[in-house]
C-alpha cells in the first residue's frame, strides 16, 4: 500500500514539474517585458502578445525561447539569445542596436516581418529561417550561417545593407531575394526554385553553385576561389551588367547562362553542356568554349570579344538578309535586258533614234546610235537619287547597317535604272 502510494506521489510530482516547465509567461505590457530578470530564465517561453508593443534599451541576456507575436524593437543596447526565437503570425522584430542568436535557430512564420538596423548576427547552423509570406528587410549588417526562405517569404538587402550567409542560401516555392547594396554569399550556393536579383554587388568566394534558382544581375558580380561555377538544369544566371569570373574551373552542366553585359573569365575558361547565349562582351582565357543547343543566332562565334543581335535584351533572330553581290547581279542584268530591249523598240522610230544613226546588232558598240535627252537623264538620276536615299535610311532603320555590297550596287545601278526611266520617258513622248 506504501509503495503504491509512492509511485501515486512521484506521478502527480513529475506532472507538477512538466506542467511547471510548459509554463508560458506572457508579456502584455512594457512593464511586464521590465520585469523579466537579468538573464531571463523562466519555466517556458516567453510571450510578446498579439498587439503588444515592446521597446528594449540596455542589455538582456535570454536563456529561454522567444515567441513574437506582437512587436519587439531593440533600440539600445545588446541583446543576446541562446534559445529559440519565433516571429509569429503578424509580429515583428526591429533591430536598431545589437542582436546575436547562439545555437538556436530563428524562424518567421506567418507574416511575421524582422526588420534589422543594426547589427545581427545568427550563429547557428540552421541559420534564419522565413516561412509562409513572412519578410526580411536588412538595412545594416545581418550574419547568418544559413538562410532558408519558404512560401512565397521575401528578402531585401536595402541600399545601405551588408547581407553574409556563410552557407547555402535556400530560396523555396517561388521565394525572392533582392540585394541592393552587398551580399556575401560564402558558400556560393543558390538552391531552390526562387529568384535572386542583384542590383548591387554580390561576392563569391568560393565559386558559384546556381542550383534550380534564377539569378539576375544588373550590377557588379564577383565569383571567385576555386569553386568554379556551376549552373544546374532548371537554374538560370542573366548578366546584364558585368560579371568577374576569377575562379579557378569551369562554367557547367546543363543550367543556361544569358549575357547581356560584360563577363571577364580570369583564369578558368567557360565549358559548357548546357547553353550560352551571348549578346554583350565576353573576354576570356585562349581556350574559351561553348557547346550545346542555343535558340536562332546564338551562340556566336567564340571569341576574345562577341557580339550578337539583341531585342530589348532577349536573344533574337539574325536579321533578314541584305542583298548581297549575287542578288545585285541580277538587279543589274534585269536593268540592263530592259534597256536594250526598250532601246530596240525605239529604234524602230526614227526620230527618237540616235542622232548618229539606226541602233543595231551591228553597231550597237557606238554610243551614237543609243537614244539620250540630257535634260530628262539628268531628271531621272535625280529622281533615283532620291529613292537611293529614302532606300538606305529605311534599311538602316531596320538592320542597322548599310554595307559596302549594297552602296557599290547602288552606285552601279543607279545610273542605268535613270536611264531606263529616261527611256521610257522618251517613248512616251509625241
Amino acid at each position: 500500500m506504501i509503495k503504491t502510494f509512492h509511485y501515486i506521489l512521484s506521478f502527480v510530482f513529475a506532472i507538477c514539474i512538466c506542467t511547471s516547465m510548459s509554463a508560458q509567461t506572457s508579456i502584455n505590457s512594457q512593464a511586464d517585458w521590465d520585469a523579466l530578470p537579468e538573464p531571463v530564465v523562466v519555466s517556458g517561453p516567453v510571450s510578446i502578445e498579439s498587439g503588444v508593443s515592446i521597446v528594449h534599451n540596455g542589455n538582456k541576456t535570454f536563456n529561454t525561447m522567444l515567441i513574437i507575436l506582437g512587436d519587439l524593437e531593440i533600440a539600445t543596447g545588446s541583446f543576446t539569445h541562446n534559445a529559440e526565437l519565433l516571429v509569429n503570425l503578424e509580429g515583428s522584430l526591429t533591430v536598431n542596436s545589437e542582436l546575436t542568436v547562439n545555437g538556436f535557430p530563428a524562424t518567421l512564420n506567418d507574416m511575421g516581418t524582422f526588420t534589422n538596423n543594426g547589427i545581427s548576427t545568427f550563429n547557428f547552423a540552421a541559420g534564419l529561417t522565413v516561412n509562409s509570406t513572412g519578410d526580411i528587410t536588412n538595412n545594416g549588417t545581418l550574419t547568418t550561417m544559413l538562410l532558408t526562405v519558404n512560401s512565397g517569404g521575401t528578402v531585401t538587402n536595402s541600399s545601405t545593407g551588408t547581407l553574409t550567409s556563410t552557407g547555402p542560401i535556400t530560396l523555396n516555392n517561388m521565394s525572392a531575394l533582392v540585394n541592393d547594396f552587398t551580399l556575401n554569399a560564402q558558400s556560393g550556393v543558390f538552391a531552390g526554385d526562387g529568384s535572386y536579383t542583384n542590383n548591387g554587388t554580390t561576392n563569391a568566394p568560393n565559386g558559384l553553385n546556381i542550383d534550380g534558382v534564377s539569378v539576375i544581375n544588373n550590377l557588379q558580380f564577383n565569383v571567385m576561389g576555386d569553386g568554379g561555377g556551376i549552373i544546374t538544369a532548371t537554374g538560370s544566371l542573366l548578366n546584364t551588367a558585368t560579371i568577374s569570373w576569377t575562379a579557378a574551373g569551369a562554367l557547367n552542366n546543363l543550367g543556361t547562362l544569358t549575357n547581356t553585359g560584360n563577363m571577364t573569365f580570369d583564369p578558368g575558361p567557360l565549358v559548357g553542356d548546357g547553353a550560352l547565349l551571348n549578346c554583350g562582351t565576353i573576354t576570356s582565357a585562349p581556350t574559351f568554349n561553348v557547346t550545346g543547343s542555343a535558340p536562332v543566332g546564338t551562340p556566336c562565334d567564340p571569341g576574345l570579344a562577341v557580339e550578337c543581335f539583341c531585342d530589348s535584351g532577349f536573344i533574337a533572330d539574325p536579321p533578314e538578309a541584305i542583298p548581297t553581290m549575287s542578288e545585285w547581279g541580277l538587279i543589274l542584268l534585269t536593268l540592263l535586258s530592259l534597256s536594250f530591249l526598250l532601246i530596240s523598240m525605239l529604234a524602230k522610230q526614227p526620230s527618237l533614234a540616235g542622232s548618229g544613226g539606226t541602233f543595231s546588232m551591228k553597231n550597237m558598240h557606238q554610243a551614237s546610235v543609243y537614244p539620250f535627252e540630257k535634260s530628262i537623264f539628268e531628271k531621272a538620276l535625280a529622281f533615283v537619287l532620291v529613292l537611293a536615299i529614302i532606300a538606305g535610311v529605311a534599311s538602316y532603320a531596320m538592320y542597322g547597317v548599310i554595307t559596302i555590297t549594297d552602296f557599290v550596287g547602288t552606285c552601279i545601278c543607279g545610273p542605268i535604272l535613270a536611264y531606263l526611266l529616261h527611256l521610257l520617258v522618251l517613248a512616251n513622248q509625241d
